[in-house]
């Protein structure tokens, strides 16, 4: 279908395109970018825009990094369109005002260079192959999170492509209670096409501290002590913590690795990671690094290809005895599925008292008092080991759940078989959010990311 209707539309298509725009087919080369996971992929039939989309009533899916992992993307078919914003990566600076202007399709890695050139630092997450926009809507987590707070919190203002096609401003002074929802569960009303944010002037010249420490073939009882430490560990403004649970060639025993970060001089920042340093790590690599370069103990999780299903949590705490069950969960399967034995353990720890200091009210992200986030990802080749990794994956984030807490994840981080109340939080946000949904996007052309009902 689509193929035909191409054919017979291609002139009108291209009188509504950008001059750097493409269009491409499944039989291009650069059709088949890799993503990050071929797990309930999207399928689609060609790469392009949203009016031409709406004239001829064809699905279609916005991307700029490419490492969406959730089930629903896989509802996108050969009959639906990729509108790729990697033509939109423009970044504009303005020291004087103290913002920094996003396009659609910048990374975070090339957000991060370009900032650090400009000598100024702006709110990201830590991996540098995912947009950065479509991160930052969905909340924003990220090291800096403890100085600059969330990444919706430094939202400025936004342009937007709605449903509809058209162009808008978005900001606390237009469109505003849009500008609620588009905070937190930005992917159901439209495509960010550009986005102004906060930059701050750098911390110690831009130079932070930055490494990975890692524990190789530990018993479960030594990971436990390793955890209880990672309880105990006052996590400051200046720090976060991050996660990697793998099995590292040649010798592929299970280790577990703790990124460091730390916004400041050598010696603060060995002082405050002394609790972990004191645990005698089998490896340890730690030192000053250039705010550009602090994401690099992520970028081995980061790779593209293969089938990586993911499973989310947050946690509001650090939970040393949970943490110690799904280690064992991990564990005991990658070491008994060969096919499997890639699969990983993600996962961040920051610190939440600048996001605490905004109202859980003001935008639409829900989990501020949420502390710790983690995720099994599988990672394979052959889909016939999807419905054992599915079992592992529920198994896994299950053992985390809290007894008489309500469960909870972050929308970037969420699978796809989570209830609206665990991913949007409260029926009333839901319902707030369903009223902007049928006013922004009655039909729903936005369906691919938990999509929220009418109201």
């Amino acid at each position: 279908m689509i193929a035909e209707v191409l054919t017979q539309s291609i002139p009108d298509l291209k009188t509504q395109l950008f001059e750097q725009a493409t269009i491409s087919f499944p039989q291009d080369a650069q059709f088949n970018t890799k993503r990050w996971s071929d797990f309930g992929k999207p399928n689609p039939g060609a790469i392009i825009n949203i009016k031409w989309a709406n004239k001829y009533n064809i699905p279609f899916l916005a991307q700029s990094g490419g490492h969406g992992f959730h089930s629903s993307l896989s509802k996108l078919s050969k009959s639906g369109i990729v509108i790729n914003l990697n033509a939109i990566s423009s970044i504009v600076f303005d020291k004087e005002a103290k913002t920094a202007t996003l396009g659609g399709g910048v990374l975070t890695g090339d957000a991060l260079n370009a900032a650090h050139a400009n000598g100024v630092h702006i709110m990201t997450g830590v991996c540098n192959t995912v947009g950065l926009i479509p991160a930052i809507i969905g909340g924003g987590l990220g090291n800096m999170m403890g100085m600059c707070g969330i990444g919706v919190d430094n939202m400025l203002s936004a342009t937007v492509i709605t449903a509809s096609g058209d162009k808008i401003k978005v900001s606390k002074d237009e469109n505003s209670e849009l500008w609620w929802g588009l905070r937190g569960a930005g992917g159901n009303f439209g495509v960010v096409s550009s986005l102004t944010v906060k930059s701050y002037e750098q911390v110690n010249g831009g130079i932070f501290c930055s490494g990975s420490i890692g524990f190789v073939g530990k018993t479960v009882d030594e990971i436990g002590e390793i955890a209880r430490t990672l309880e105990k560990l006052e996590i400051g403004r200046k720090m976060a913590i991050g996660f990697l649970w793998a099995r590292i060639p040649p010798s592929f025993q299970p280790t577990f690795i703790i990124h460091l970060f730390y916004a400041g001089p050598e010696d603060e920042a060995t002082k405050a990671f002394e609790p972990l340093f004191a645990l005698k790590p089998t490896f340890a690599e730690f030192a000053p690094t250039p705010y550009n370069l602090t994401n690099a103990p992520s970028d081995p999780a980061g790779v593209k290809g293969g089938r990586r299903p993911t499973w989310g949590i947050g946690m509001k705490r650090f939970d040393g005895a949970r943490i110690k069950e799904a280690w064992k969960i991990w564990e005991d399967f990658t070491g008994e599925c060969t096919g499997a034995m890639a699969s990983l353990v993600i996962g961040d720890y920051y610190n939440h008292d600048k996001t605490n200091e905004v109202d859980e009210g003001d935008t639409a992200y829900p989990w501020r008092k949420v502390g710790v986030h983690l995720l099994f990802s599988g990672n394979y080749q052959d889909p016939s080991l999807d419905d054992e990794v599915s079992v592992v994956g529920r198994k896994f984030r299950d053992s985390l759940k809290t007894e008489g807490e309500s469960f909870s994840v972050y929308v970037n981080f969420a699978h796809g078989d989570e209830k609206l109340e665990e991913i949007y939080g409260s029926k009333e946000r839901i319902e707030r959010l369903g009223k902007l949904k049928k006013k922004w996007d009655p039909e729903r052309r936005f369906g691919f990311t938990f999509p929220i009902p009418l109201q």
